[in-house]
């Protein structure tokens, strides 16, 4: 494979990644309109009504986000483990695009996001990325 060639891949790969992305944003905005009438955290892939309880940076200049529910209590049964994809977004907005990030830990009281900004909002729900 020439140089050329392999540019050309990798710039079709980047766009092929990039449509990607938008396309999950608009599924999570569907999703957040849909759940609106039910309990989102039900299915396990959401978790909402959180608060910021502690941020640091971590490695490669990420931030890494702990989310807690108020009053500490625990939070409820769900299917995001460390390394899932989520998405972080203000509760409440269905237009919200959020921002991408990677669980890094868990404990029954709180969850840690690994992302590249801070969230936006008061009370950020997260998703899980399918």
């Amino acid at each position: 494979m020439s140089f050329v060639a392999a540019a050309e891949y990798f710039d079709q790969l980047q766009r092929w990644l990039d449509l990607e992305a938008v396309a999950e944003r608009e599924r999570m905005a569907q999703r957040h309109r849909r759940e609106r009438s039910g309990s989102p955290e039900r299915a396990g892939e959401t978790l909402i009504n959180l608060r910021v309880a502690d941020h640091r940076t971590g490695l490669a200049g990420r931030l890494l986000v702990d989310f807690t529910k108020p009053g500490k209590e625990p939070l409820p049964m769900n299917r995001l483990k460390v390394g899932s994809p989520v998405v972080v977004s203000p509760d409440g907005d269905a237009d919200a695009s959020g921002r991408p990030g990677v669980v890094s830990a868990r404990k029954p009281g709180s969850i840690q996001v690994a992302q590249d900004d801070r969230p936006e909002g008061r009370q950020p729900r997260i998703d899980q990325c399918p």
